[in-house]
């Protein structure tokens, strides 16, 4: 679901500094179980991985 993902927003939560961000395919997607009273649409699992790289010139 790359394309759910709101760039914009995640660059946001990085407070300062030179931002990119690169959205690849993967994760995961498992079976489970809808429960409606938790707002759920579905009976999917979406996991997503996220890494964030820092450098700082010293």
């Amino acid at each position: 679901y790359p394309d759910n993902v709101k760039k914009e927003k995640v660059l946001k939560a990085i407070p300062f500094g030179e931002k990119s961000i690169a959205i690849e395919k993967g994760g995961l997607v498992a079976k489970g179980i809808m429960i409606k009273e938790l707002g759920d649409t579905s009976d999917k699992i979406i996991v997503c991985n996220a890494a964030v790289t820092v450098s700082i010139t010293t």
